[in-house]
């Protein structure tokens, strides 16, 4: 939040100073300074254009980010200015950017007896910006070679790694040539300011237009450190001498890499990485490969191709590239994995495929089993895209069209069919100049560069509408409204609605299921027809009589458009229906399109739903309005929002994590059975060390524990983070027992540890450690996962493991932690939520925030301990995904704040007294990491509280104390970071034979702390209930 005066008019000048008149608030400023009220004697002797509420301490804090353009232009749109200190403070504090809310007068002053005297500022309320939809994140560039030619670079965006698919241009192998020379530098212009350079350069097959460019650009300086791909039998080939002839070679430093393709014959050899923000699988034939190398068998270096899905993993958007890949290859990959396996590897669920590369520049696909391939493929295409699907190839219009080779081209049988094809060729910039066609997602643009890579133009290439991809687009619609239907039938059945809404709502999904059908069956005619036709002319080319697939086409175009005030309607009812459900109904329809999004793993629509399910818990106390109704509906109304509420909160987080431990492998749940019976084991085991062996007796002569050697069994037994507050180092260090202790203790707490990460559907990378009396911890010398987890889980040590102590975390899968977070989407709704779920990994909290990003908590060799790593260096993205995260958290630990001030009633915030001579001291008391209380001085900031009590014997402290909880955000933020010291409900015997109580610390995620006696006041200045208020609607 920031402060600002209010600008009064100059005399006489019409313009606007904000510098303080002098003589009275002069004086004022004299009178506050000797009362000791700094920061209101500051802000009226020498004021700032704009001073934070909590002025800075001590050092000036080291330079942070820079705001964002958008932020600056709130703050200067609502006419602040500030300095370079406080600029780069709002930058760390809101990395997303800011929105700055309306400004509100506001008094600061100070009362003398019976007079008042005070100054006017303006307030502004600095906010988060809402978060953005995710931006792809990785761009194709297909260069536009003047001969026919290949060359297709991927790279992710804002920088990371990229990938070059091919390089050739022509028939040529002479490095020198033309086309050659001008692809190269078209390739080294784009790598110097729009990508990176390539990583890899993947050689799809050894025809000169795919690869004559390579050697060429292998000799460039800036690729010193680019490897080559091909396969193992490509190079052995009978023809391997065509690579000779255009002398691929790499230069000192610089590697080959030779993938070698082998499996079931008919079947496809499969290759999975990951590039900065893209995954890509690629689909090699097994059989084309064999063919290569085996003495007399006849092949085809085109069937060679590999085949390659593109997952962008920012926006979810997929991209499929194919070279020259025959159409037999897709049907090899369709048998291999199966049709719904390969359509959900496309984005098929999402409908999610972007773009598809049309195999050998638009050249023909002859041959029953080519075209058969080759059809289904561009049918899966347009299941998994729907209407934002692009077919592009790169090509010559001599190649594609001409009419003297129109016969074995593929270019114009698609064009007549309606499938709407992007030919992709000839460079038209002047010298100096490069051209490349630039891909991110569905958008397709010209960009034209420099030499040294600076746009000097980009034209973006407009979409051609066409009927089959209107009908895909109403198939999407329809899939759509379906999912709403469904969504309200479960939600009327969840909530036990009135049968007639039930049965409405399912003569809507009858209609809709009508309209798909029809809709289904008139593409499926025409592909049925398109196939006719490309088999009769003996493959795809433009030869083939199409008259019968045009026909089913218009067919087509003539049942959208009847379609759509069909559609029309039915999206009516189904709003109809929503709008006129009551709150509960429409909160279960969120609950259950929540839980389809984590099925489905779709993170926006999870925050979404997040984001709605927040609104209309909000909402829910205005539910009624300004409807005249009797209190006991009213009393009945707010009975059912306090159990409503909570419980539908609880069944989503069980659902979404039923679906985790569905979704969990068969092995890892063998595997977290018998290591959580281990770490049980290990329970018994550290209790029964850190008791000691020794028995003590009361005078009765009945077995007693001393305290100090006592740490609670049943504390260890959980999952969570507890601490115990007893002070037990002393008696630990003087027993002889305690080696075996600390043993007992260090595998309870890898074992915990690793069990943590696995109940939450997440499989670490572990390692094993071992203590030594020198240099802390020491990693043992194996890394076979199966060895180190069966050690860690098993009583004796196994055969070939050397002595260790402890298993520890090292890495992480970054599918896993994309798993986890659709889990946190789900399960959490509120920043507590967050400190309870976030601390309770053993020994310290699993994700952190810092300056450059989020951290997870991973085993550091280096550090003998575990330390914090950079999130988006294993899943890329992530660390943005939980600041959008703890966005919607915030928002629901506001509204669970605002529940709390309305419960409470008007004028029920409290504050802390201001109890310093001089300067201002307002101390709230919480607990440390050992259980300590310790105090916080909140300054000059008067921290808004509510009173929750008085305890007469707190935990670890001399009472009594006033209990109290957090009444805003910021005084929530303060206390979080802390700790809450309770007790556990069991009790000890010390060596004297008196009782104490067993304790335990958890992260202070409820807000609570402790006031002193006397210090706890009432809050002036505008009522927080107020504002509450005003955020629920006006509803008390």
């Amino acid at each position: 939040m920031v402060w600002a005066h209010e600008r009064a008019p100059v005399p006489g000048t019409g313009r606007e100073h904000t510098q303080p008149r002098p003589g009275r608030l002069a004086g004022l400023a004299a009178l506050q300074r000797s009362a000791g009220n700094r920061a209101v004697s500051g802000l009226l002797a020498q004021p700032p254009p704009v001073q934070r509420q909590h002025p800075p301490r001590g050092d000036v804090p080291a330079p942070g980010p820079a705001l964002d353009a958008e932020s600056e232009r709130a703050l200067s749109a609502a006419g602040l200015l500030i300095t370079d200190e406080d600029r780069q403070l709002l930058a760390r504090g809101f990395p997303q950017g800011l929105a700055v809310g309306a400004a509100q007068p506001v008094i600061l002053g100070m009362r003398f007896g019976d007079r008042f005297d005070g100054a006017r500022v303006t307030r502004f309320e600095i906010r988060p910006r809402a978060a953005t939809p995710a931006q792809p994140g990785v761009q194709a560039f297909f260069f536009q070679p003047d001969a026919k030619g290949r060359a297709v670079l991927l790279s992710s965006i804002g920088g990371g790694g990229s990938i070059l698919f091919d390089a050739g241009s022509g028939n040529s192998f002479s490095a020198t040539a033309p086309s050659v020379q001008r692809l190269v530098q078209s390739v080294g212009a784009f790598t110097r300011a729009q990508a990176t350079v390539p990583e890899r350069v993947v050689v799809s097959h050894a025809d000169a237009d795919h690869y004559n460019a390579v050697r060429a650009l292998l000799t460039d300086a800036r690729f010193s450190a680019t490897a080559v791909e091909v396969t193992v039998q490509q190079l052995r080939t009978a023809e391997g001498g065509a690579w000779k002839v255009s002398s691929l070679t790499v230069q000192p430093g610089q590697q080959l890499i030779e993938i070698n393709v082998g499996g079931t014959t008919g079947g496809v050899h499969i290759q999975r990485r990951v590039i900065g923000n893209m995954e890509l699988t690629t689909y090699r034939s097994v059989a084309a490969h064999d063919a290569l190398t085996r003495p007399g068998a006849g092949f085809n270096r085109n069937a060679s191709s590999p085949v390659v899905v593109v997952h962008d993993m920012v926006s979810g958007e997929r991209m499929v590239f194919t070279a020259d890949a025959d159409g037999h290859q897709f049907t090899e990959i369709v048998n291999s994995i199966g049709a719904d396996a390969f359509r959900r590897m496309l984005g098929g669920p999402g409908r999610n495929l972007r773009l598809m590369e049309v195999p050998h520049h638009f050249g023909e696909q002859a041959g029953a089993d080519n075209t058969a391939g080759f059809l289904r493929m561009l049918e899966l295409a347009y299941e998994s895209g729907g209407d934002a699907l692009r077919l592009v190839a790169q090509t010559t219009q001599s190649f594609s069209q001409t009419s003297r080779q129109a016969r074995s081209r593929t270019f114009n049988f698609l064009n007549t069919a309606g499938l709407s094809p992007e030919a992709i060729g000839g460079d038209p910039s002047p010298p100096g100049q490069a051209q490349a066609t630039r891909a991110t997602g569905g958008r397709l643009e010209r960009v034209t560069v420099n030499m040294a890579g600076l746009q000097l133009a980009a034209q973006e290439i407009q979409r051609g509408n066409t009927s089959l991809r209107n009908a895909y687009g109403g198939l999407a619609e329809i899939a759509d409204l379906r999912a709403a239907a469904e969504s309200l039938r479960a939600a009327y059945g969840a909530s036990a609605a009135p049968g007639s809404l039930t049965a409405s709502v399912t003569a809507t999904e009858t209609s809709l299921n009508t309209l798909e059908t029809d809709l289904r069956a008139s593409t499926a005619r025409y592909w049925t027809e398109l196939h006719a036709a490309a088999t009769a002319a003996g493959g795809v080319n433009s030869s083939a009589n199409l008259t019968q697939a045009t026909a089913a086409l218009a067919q087509i175009n003539t049942q959208v458009q009847a379609q759509r005030a069909a559609l029309a309607r039915e999206r009516s009812n189904l709003e109809g229906h929503q709008r006129g459900m009551n709150l509960y109904q429409r909160m279960h329809l969120n609950a259950v399109q929540m839980m389809a999004a984590v099925e489905a793993e779709n993170v926006n629509e999870l925050f979404r739903c997040r984001a709605v399910h927040t609104e209309l818990i909000r909402n829910a106390r205005g539910v009624l309005g300004t409807a005249v109704v009797d209190e006991h509906v009213r009393t009945a109304i707010t009975a059912v929002r306090a159990e409503w509420t909570p419980e539908l909160e609880r069944a989503t987080a069980e659902g979404s994590a039923r679906l985790a431990r569905r979704a969990m492998s068969a092995e890892l749940r063998s595997v977290l059975v018998e290591s959580l019976a281990r770490q049980m084991q290990l329970n018994q085991l550290a209790e029964s060390a850190m008791h000691g062996v020794r028995q003590a007796y009361r005078p009765d002569g009945t077995v007693y524990t001393p305290v100090r050697t006592r740490v609670g069994g049943a504390v260890l037994l959980g999952l969570e983070v507890v601490r115990i507050g007893l002070d037990a180092a002393d008696t630990y260090r003087r027993a002889s027992e305690a080696r075996s202790a600390r043993t007992a203790a260090s595998r309870h707490m890898g074992v915990a540890t690793w069990n943590w990460w696995m109940t939450r559907g997440v499989d670490p990378v572990l390692a094993l450690v071992k203590r030594s009396a020198w240099s802390g911890w020491n990693r043992v010398p194996i890394t076979d996962q199966s060895l180190v987890q069966q050690a860690a889980r098993s009583d004796q040590r196994p055969s070939g493991v050397p002595e260790f102590d402890m298993v520890v975390v090292t890495a992480f899968a970054g599918s896993d932690l994309r798993r986890l977070l659709v889990r946190m989407i789900a399960e959490l709704t509120t920043l507590a939520d967050w400190h309870a779920f976030n601390s309770s990994l053993p020994g310290g909290p699993a994700f952190k925030r810092f300056d450059n990003g989020w951290g997870i908590r991973a085993w550091k060799d280096d550090n003998t301990d575990y330390a914090y790593f950079r999130v988006d260096d294993l899943e890329a993205g992530l660390s943005a995904r939980l600041d959008q995260l703890h966005q919607h958290l915030e928002a629901g630990q506001q509204h669970r704040i605002d529940e709390a001030l309305l419960a409470a009633g008007p004028r029920q915030v409290r504050t802390a007294k201001d109890t310093a001579v001089f300067g201002s001291d307002r101390e709230v008391l919480v607990y440390d990491a050992a259980g300590r209380l310790r105090a916080i001085d909140f300054d000059d900031t008067r921290p808004r509280l509510l009173h929750r009590g008085r305890s007469e014997y707190p935990a670890n402290a001399r009472g009594p104390l006033e209990v109290v909880a957090a009444a805003d955000l910021p005084t929530y933020r303060r206390l979080s970071q802390f700790f809450w010291v309770e007790r556990t409900g069991r009790k000890s015997w010390d060596r004297s034979g008196n009782i104490d109580d067993e304790l335990a610390i958890a992260s202070n995620g409820e807000g609570r702390g402790y006031v002193r006696p006397g210090e706890l006041v009432t809050l002036d200045g505008p009522d927080p209930y107020e504002e509450a208020r005003r955020r629920s609607g006006g509803n008390p």
